[in-house]
């Protein structure tokens, strides 16, 4: 898997104050890590704290990794994916011989974080409010899957702002919110920071609206969490269902979607339709390329970020083939 060894990732890329920007140069700080949007920087020990969004697979937990960004070579510390997770343990799509990796080359983490809370973003609470959580660090968990119950949790840390381990399998944490907006969808928070007076600010993705967490009653909570206006799902016939999961699995082949989500795509397509029909991506539209999903391939939407690397052309372009047969699916939805 040599791609792995340069996308999944950190880099450090160095300031030129010359040309008073970041020049090319860069050093590899860590390998085989997955996601990396949830960063932090630690001052006084010179060390960054990354909190993995792990495997899709059920059961599989997060990690807590920290690496130093003065590395070089062989030193440069190895956590594993897409081959190993956890403390060491073998991702069963790949093949017995990567046990020795996952034994010898794999580096274990500080602690884990519950599966699928996919953690977004880190950030120290200095702010005063909270006193309890002073030098803690805010976590934000945007939750994979439903079945996780906190969607901001802060972990203590000690007099260098290290995080306190009292367990690696199953670190405590401090819960700070939970709970569901007011459409019952789970609140998804994305980043987080604090301001000087102590509250805690975040922004949900699900409502695209900013919350403030405060000791206030009546002057900032949660706020109006309605996304009512999101489209209902649509309702699909097994027939219907089995048709996109041919398609899917098709797909995923080409657009090499099993790098990252193999479980999902070639054991479980249906939890990928089932995840695409709850967040809309596929709907009813009077015409299909205004889906979301169909829209993205087609390269005519506007609003549609692809994931890294962005592609040079359309899936619509580069496999005609496939993409009409998603329309002709589509068509007979009605």
């Amino acid at each position: 898997c040599a791609s792995r060894d340069s996308e999944a990732e950190l880099r450090r890329y160095f300031y030129d104050s010359g040309r008073d920007g970041y020049g090319r140069s860069y050093n590899v700080v860590g390998r085989g890590l997955r996601n990396s949007m949830a960063l932090l920087f630690n001052s006084l020990t010179g060390e960054l704290y990354q909190a993995e969004n792990s495997f899709d697979s059920l059961g599989i937990t997060e990690e807590f990794n920290v690496m130093s960004l003065d590395v070089e070579g062989a030193d440069i510390p190895d956590f594993g994916w897409p081959f190993c997770s956890g403390f060491g343990e073998r991702n069963p799509a790949f093949g017995r011989s990567f046990r020795t990796f996952c034994d010898k080359v794999n580096v274990d983490p500080a602690f884990l974080v519950p599966a699928h809370s996919a953690p977004l973003d880190m950030e120290y609470y200095r702010g005063g409010l909270f006193k309890d959580l002073d030098g803690a660090i805010l976590m934000s968990w945007h939750g994979h899957r439903r079945a996780v119950d906190y969607s901001l949790v802060a972990y203590l840390t000690d007099g260098s702002y290290s995080p306190l381990v009292s367990d690696p399998n199953a670190n405590g944490f401090v819960a700070l919110l939970k709970g569901k907006n007011r459409a019952g969808d789970k609140i998804r928070p994305v980043g987080v920071t604090t301001d000087h007076l102590g509250r805690i600010w975040f922004v949900d993705d699900r409502t695209g609206k900013l919350f403030m967490l405060t000791k206030a009653k009546g002057t900032g909570g949660q706020g109006d969490a309605d996304d009512s206006a999101r489209p209902a799902p649509l309702q699909l016939s097994q027939s219907q269902k089995d048709a996109f999961a041919d398609w899917y699995f098709e797909f995923s082949r080409v657009e090499n979607c099993t790098a990252c989500h193999q479980e999902m795509v070639t054991r479980r397509p249906f939890d990928s339709l089932e995840l695409m029909l709850a967040k809309g991506w596929l709907r009813r539209e009077q015409d299909a390329t205004a889906m979301p999903f169909i829209g993205a391939l087609s390269g005519k939407s506007e609003s549609f970020r692809p994931m890294p690397p962005a592609p040079d052309k359309a899936f619509a372009e580069t496999e005609p083939q496939l993409f009409q047969w998603l329309m002709d699916w589509a068509a007979d939805l009605d």
